[in-house]
């Protein structure tokens, strides 16, 4: 009877000592499993500038030069006509890519009372230039859809000079010109499509009628509002 009593009593301390041992692995497992990391939050999304309808105004001044030739066989008479100028531009587009915009535009130069010289000396008359008005395509960039582009534009042309002393007959000549285009631009918050700018603008163009050939150039700086 005491053998029995012995060989249960050692059965038991097995077993109660086995209980204790897996616990004791499991209670181990429980404090040494990593604490999962908090998620990262999603960045914010940058704001989408620079895409789809493009849509710019603006405004401004600054020269205009005319240098004109009559050409007459082996001689050509010419002069210049040199003033201030106010400029304007209207254009649409679309966005090809972020920041790639191709459309067209209306472009303008109004010269205000030029300076009229012929074969180097000056005219006294009362010569009154109207608008150079030039129509076409344009590509403008914003290089990584940014605040600063550049750009231009190839356009037909067209500008009216009237001498209202009569000593000079009216002109309408018409042709092409070249339009090249440098700004920066805010817009009005940081996710606006909104946008205000300033602009430089060169433009550089060939215009002829029956009596005379027009080399027109102007530089000009424009404030510029623009959608997009």
């Amino acid at each position: 009877m005491q053998r029995k009593s012995l060989g249960l009593g050692a059965m038991s301390a097995v077993a109660f000592a086995a209980v204790l041992f897996a616990f004791g692995g499991a209670a181990r497992a429980q404090t040494t499993e990593p604490t999962p990391a908090a998620p990262t939050p999603a960045p914010e999304p940058e704001p989408q500038r620079h895409q789809g309808f493009f849509l710019r105004a603006a405004g401004g001044g600054g020269a205009f030069h005319d240098s004109f030739k009559l050409p007459l066989g082996l001689f050509n008479l010419g002069g210049d006509a040199t003033g201030a100028s106010g400029s304007f531009e209207v254009s649409a587009g679309y966005a090809i890519r972020p920041g790639l915009i191709i459309g067209g535009g209306v472009y303008g130069e109004q010269v205000v009372s030029p300076k009229i010289t012929f074969e180097g000396s000056p005219v006294t008359t009362d010569v009154h230039v109207g608008t150079l008005i030039m129509v076409g395509p344009f590509i403008d960039w914003y290089p990584k859809a940014g605040n600063f582009h550049f750009g231009g534009a190839v356009t037909a042309a067209h500008i009216t000079l009237k001498d209202n002393s009569g000593n000079i007959s009216d002109q309408s000549p018409t042709g092409g010109a070249v339009v090249g285009e440098a700004g920066y631009e805010l817009p009005f918050t940081d996710d606006s499509q909104f946008a205000i700018g300033l602009m430089a603008r060169v433009v550089v163009g060939y215009l002829t009628d029956s009596s005379y050939n027009h080399t027109i150039t102007a530089g000009s700086l424009l404030v510029n509002f623009t959608y997009n």
